[in-house]
């Protein structure tokens, strides 16, 4: 491992000491994780990667008239895989 010195705000500091506590690590051990995360493409800053989902769907059910009435089974359907709007 090599050593690199930084500075971070001190709410920053805060946040990660209450963290790196409720988790039993120690605050260095969160910035390696955050580091690799980065470092994957898994971060999203902006959330764009919602943005993206969201605008994915944009329209997809215009066809469906009963969205408001049946929302949640539509949910549970989209969770299982399936997206027909038809039962079983």
């Amino acid at each position: 491992m090599k050593r690199f010195m930084t500075q971070l705000r001190g709410d920053q500091t805060d946040a990660l000491k209450t963290m790196a506590k409720d988790r039993s690590t120690s605050i260095a051990e969160l910035i390696r994780d955050s580091v690799d995360l980065f470092l994957r493409g898994e971060h999203d800053p902006r959330g764009e990667a919602s943005l993206k989902r969201a605008l994915a769907l944009a329209g997809k059910y215009t066809d469906q008239t009963d969205i408001a009435a049946d929302h949640d089974q539509y949910l549970a359907q989209a969770y299982e895989g399936t997206s027909d709007g038809q039962d079983g």
